[in-house]
């Protein structure tokens, strides 16, 4: 439930400062390198109903052996690299990676990475793409890849339709790797290009949820972001009327402290 934008490096701003952490500690933080959000060497995260767009660096990314991601119900736009997952192709900790991106909006004015994988296991399922205009799903090292239940908008560039892209790799290297689209709805011209054995065996470290009917992805991503999009213009409909912030908490179950 954050929103997270213009994240920028400008001389002075961006870190090398004492953070607090908890009531009794504060400690050293070098320079950010504008990540919305950056999980590092990290488990059992859980990032939802975030808006993320304009940063620095990337939307969201996770590294250094990080596991046990979900990004789910999240609203994203007008970024380039949007989501990185994997330190690189050759940092081996990140093979086990499992990382699951379900009931997101990636929205108006993204350009690739939704996500880039490194090596690791992912499962794409019931998410809601509106354009790209390079790629939506990229990956190097030979991650496993299961799309499931997903809508793929394509652009109108006729040279960007493919959801696809194996980044600096030759076909001969990953024409091996599972990557697979399933129950995914494909329009303007939008292909998925498979790759691998296809067996559901090669899946089910990169299987976490059962996939819903694309046919249902506006339902499934109307309330992705911040309180959700809907929620959140009742949210402002209802700050409109001169209620208080006391009455507007209460309408939407939320606390503070």
């Amino acid at each position: 439930m954050v929103r997270f934008q213009q994240i920028k490096i400008e001389l002075g701003c961006a870190g090398n400062t004492n953070v607090r952490s908890s009531p009794e500690h504060y400690g050293f933080r070098t320079l950010s390198d504008g990540d919305g959000i950056s999980i590092f060497g990290a488990k059992d995260i859980w990032i939802d109903h975030c808006t993320l767009s304009r940063c620095k660096d990337g939307l969201i990314d996770a590294v250094m052996g990080s596991t046990g991601i979900t990004i789910s119900n999240n609203y994203l736009s007008h970024h380039n690299e949007v989501m990185l997952l994997g330190h690189s192709d050759d940092y081996l900790p990140d093979s086990g990676m499992q990382v699951t991106i379900a009931f997101n909006h990636f929205g108006e004015k993204l350009v690739q990475r939704m996500p880039r994988c490194r090596r690791g296991y992912i499962h794409v399922v019931n998410n809601d793409f509106t354009e790209w205009e390079m790629y939506a799903i990229g990956g190097s090292g030979e991650p496993t890849i299961n799309s499931q239940g997903n809508r793929y908008m394509a652009p109108q560039n006729p040279f960007a339709k493919e959801v696809t892209k194996r980044v600096d790799t030759q076909q001969s290297k990953w024409k091996g790797w599972n990557w697979r689209s399933e129950g995914d709805i494909l329009l303007n011209g939008a292909f998925f290009v498979a790759s691998g054995e296809g067996l559901e065996v090669k899946y089910e470290k990169a299987y976490s949820v059962e996939p819903k009917s694309a046919d249902r992805i506006s339902l499934l991503t109307m309330s992705s972001g911040v309180l959700g999009n809907a929620r959140y213009q009742s949210l402002y409909i209802l700050s409109n009327s001169c209620l208080s912030i006391c009455e507007i908490v209460i309408e939407f179950g939320l606390t503070s402290q």
